[in-house]
């Protein structure tokens, strides 16, 4: 049974991997052709005789400082924030703020108090048009038969569900 590895990033006393290893850590999960790539633009590996080992926190630290794995929330499933180094945290914490910030201006992200206000003027107009409706038809209905009745309030059911969804795509 397999179980979640935490990995401590700022531990001196690094556990050293082959490159089969390496390229099997789900955080990494690259082919041997890419961390030889790596390799060339300087990873920090050590030798084992002719062997390359990797320690594994510098060798993943090495990996996000130059963009190789992103350090995304799909990796800190992986990781615990707290195991990354300080400066590291501190960029993560600034791209997601810029993010942010960027999904704002776009109006991409909206207030938790706009929408609730939104969704309740909604919810108060569509309540207030249905408790409406039996005295707009009532006098309209009187003598019908049933399926002319039904028929009728299908017809302004529709209308004021129209109405609500007209309202809902100006608001956005």
């Amino acid at each position: 049974m397999a179980g979640k590895i935490t990995l401590d990033l700022t531990d001196d006393n690094d556990i050293l991997v082959s490159v089969g290893v390496l390229s099997k850590l789900p955080v990494v999960n690259a082919s041997h052709t890419a961390i030889k790539k790596w390799i060339d633009d300087g990873m920090p590996y050590e030798l084992q005789g002719r062997r390359r080992v990797f320690p594994i926190s510098k060798a993943i630290k090495w990996l996000i400082e130059h963009g190789k794995i992103d350090v995304s929330t799909e990796i800190l499933d992986e990781f615990d924030r707290t195991q990354l180094p300080p400066d590291l945290r501190d960029k993560l914490a600034s791209a997601e703020l810029k993010e942010f910030k960027l999904a704002k201006e776009k109006g991409l992200v909206v207030e938790k108090e706009v929408v609730e206000r939104q969704a309740y003027e909604i919810g108060k107009k569509l309540k207030d048009a249905l408790y409406a409706m039996p005295v707009r038809l009532a006098d309209e209905l009187v003598g019908k038969k049933s399926n002319e009745i039904r028929n009728r309030m299908e017809e302004e059911i529709s209308k004021i569900l129209e109405d609500i969804i007209r309202d809902i795509e100006n608001a956005v």
